[in-house]
């Protein structure tokens, strides 16, 4: 077979969902979350929204939520420089 290019290609086990965890229904506090400028977060992308899903080469990064217009600050780098 060909190989693939596409925005999800290479991603059969990084999206895949856990077991008795498959299929539609998130928790409402999922989405019901407020998150403030400055707070530590994950990005995981859920397998089953394909919607506003993020890339998957920042899937599993530990960042700080701000404005999206900025580029948000990567945790692994600021813990190194505190070392």
């Amino acid at each position: 077979m060909p190989h693939s290019y596409g925005i999800r290609a290479r991603t059969r086990h990084m999206f895949a969902r856990n077991f008795r965890e498959h299929g539609m229904p998130i928790k409402l506090t999922t989405y019901l979350k407020t998150y403030k400028v400055g707070d530590i977060v994950d990005i995981k992308a859920n397998g089953a929204i394909h919607k506003g899903m993020p890339h998957k080469f920042y899937h599993g990064y530990v960042v700080q939520f701000g404005p999206f217009y900025r580029l948000l600050r990567i945790l692994n780098q600021v813990q190194e420089e505190t070392s």
